[in-house]
C-alpha cells in the first residue's frame, strides 16, 4: 500500500464506541493494468464503525466498508451482537451484506454472510453451537473472506474433570461439523 492521505478516528463516548478509517491507496494503480485505464489511479477506502455496550459483557455494533477503484465500487455493511445470558451462557450473531458495482467488463454482484453462535462455558461442561454461511456473490474488497458459496454447522461438547493435584484437568471433546453448498 502506498498511502498519500489517511485519517483515523477512535473514541468512546458514554457507552458508545465510534471509529473509522479513510485513506487513499496508490498501490493498485502503480502498475499498468491489462488493457490500460487504471495506471496511476488511486483507491479510496473508508471504514466507519459504531457500537454500543449494553451491559458488562453484552454489546451491539455495526461497520461499513467502502472501496472505490477505477469504477469498481465495493461496499459492505455489517452488524454484530454479543449477549451474555446468565453466568455461563452467551449468544453471538453477525450479518453482512455486500454490493459490488462492476467496471465496464464485469457484472454487479450482491451477497450476504451470517454467523450465529450459542455457547455454554462452565467449569466442567462446555458446549457451543455455530451456524454460518456466505453466499456465492459476497465480495469484500477490504476484508479477508477465504471461501464463499457455503453454509456450515458446528456442534462441540466438552467435559472436563479435575481429579487430583497431579493431573490438572482431563476430559473428552465431541465435535460435529457439516458443510454444504449455498
Amino acid at each position: 500500500a502506498v498511502h498519500r492521505v489517511g485519517v483515523f478516528l477512535d473514541a468512546i463516548v458514554g457507552g458508545w464506541t465510534i471509529g473509522g478509517l479513510a485513506t487513499d491507496d496508490l498501490a493498485p494503480g502503480i502498475l499498468p493494468a491489462p488493457g490500460g485505464g487504471s495506471h496511476r489511479r488511486t483507491t479510496w477506502a473508508g471504514t466507519p464503525r459504531g457500537g454500543r455496550k449494553l451491559s458488562a459483557q453484552s454489546s451491539v455494533g455495526g461497520i461499513v466498508t467502502h472501496r472505490d477503484f477505477n469504477g469498481r465500487i465495493n461496499t459492505v455493511g455489517a452488524a454484530d451482537t454479543r449477549f451474555r445470558l446468565g453466568k455461563v451462557w452467551s449468544a453471538e450473531g453477525q450479518w453482512a451484506a455486500s454490493q459490488r458495482t462492476a467496471g465496464t467488463d464485469e457484472r454487479s454482484r450482491a451477497g450476504s454472510a451470517y454467523l450465529l453462535s450459542v455457547a455454554r462455558t462452565g467449569r466442567t461442561v462446555a458446549t457451543a453451537t455455530r451456524l454460518g454461511g456466505v453466499s456465492p456473490a459476497f465480495v469484500s474488497g477490504l476484508g479477508f473472506v477465504p471461501r464463499v458459496d457455503f453454509h456450515h454447522a458446528t456442534q462441540s461438547a466438552t467435559y472436563t474433570a479435575r481429579p487430583a493435584a497431579a493431573l490438572n484437568d482431563w476430559g473428552p471433546t465431541l465435535l460435529l461439523e457439516r458443510f454444504w453448498a449455498h
